[in-house]
């Protein structure tokens, strides 16, 4: 099961007590939905007054929702991304001739 699916179980309000040191104890089912075990990283969030807890992945995995919401299926980030960098390059090269042809004498120096 996903972690998004574990957590729609979640909509009520679980209590815990702040420990020594500012600690929580986050009940195990909510770990588990998580995905979170001990020792496992999580992220904190302030928002409105409200901490929020998240894991690495589970943001990752919303931020990639999205990036698909903007970009159709049809469109190949890479390929788009090498095609700009392909043309970028062309464009450098295509004025460092024109630099050497203005600049003959300092060709040999560019090699």
């Amino acid at each position: 099961m996903a972690v998004n699916e574990n957590l729609s179980q979640f909509s009520e309000w679980h209590a815990t007590t702040v420990g020594s040191g500012g600690r929580i104890v986050i009940p195990a089912a909510m770990r588990k939905a998580l995905g979170v075990d001990a020792g496992d990283e999580v992220l904190l969030f302030l928002e409105d007054g409200e901490v929020r807890i998240s894991t690495r992945a589970g943001n990752i995995e919303k931020i990639r929702a999205t990036v698909r919401a903007w970009i159709p299926d049809s469109v190949n980030v890479v390929d788009e991304f090498l095609k700009e960098k392909y043309a970028e390059a062309e464009r450098e090269y295509a004025k460092d001739l024109e630099w050497l042809k203005r600049n003959p004498d300092r060709k040999q120096a560019a090699e």
